[in-house]
């Protein structure tokens, strides 16, 4: 669980961090950056560095959501054995909670805001435009249930550990 939640934890911060390194790498002082930033305009170096950071963005998704996947089936299998003396059924019951929204996450969310983060990468920065409104709100419901899953993490640890303590 503690491993769970820290690869939660350390996604967000990568995913908050690569937009704004975009920023610092095109403020450094070095000769090299100022070439190429020359011979293309510097917002299309900016355009194309945060193309980059959301490619990454959308990998590391992918790739977290498909582990968590994986370990809340395990942790999922490993509560159900009651040789071991486990017989939290809500602790089971939030386990449960915590792997279905990463499935809903990883196969339903990630996907849509994959397709539309594409569609909207080097179109103009609309929040009236229809796919901008819905890019936005698959964002918030991304988020949402990442931090519901969360807290509901940080539950079944409280649980256990009163169990265990």
């Amino acid at each position: 669980m503690g491993a769970w939640l820290m690869g939660t934890l350390f996604l967000w911060v990568i995913a908050s961090q690569n937009f704004r390194e975009v920023d610092k790498v095109l403020d450094l002082n070095h000769p090299e950056i100022s070439k190429i930033v020359q011979s293309i305009t510097y917002s299309e170096t900016r355009s194309l560095l945060r193309l980059l950071a959301s490619e990454l963005n959308r990998f590391y998704f992918k790739l977290w959501g498909g582990i968590q996947v994986f370990i809340g089936g395990v942790i999922a299998l490993l509560l159900c054995n009651y040789r071991y003396g486990y017989t939290d059924r809500l602790g089971f019951i939030l386990v449960i909670g915590m792997w279905s929204l990463s499935i809903i996450l990883l196969f339903w969310i990630t996907p849509e805001l994959t397709i539309l983060g594409r569609q909207l990468d080097f179109s103009p920065k609309n929040p009236s435009s229809e796919k901008f409104a819905l890019f936005w709100n698959y964002h918030f419901i991304y988020v949402l249930t990442d931090f519901l899953k969360f807290a509901i993490g940080l539950w079944s640890i409280t649980r256990l550990s009163r169990r265990l303590f």
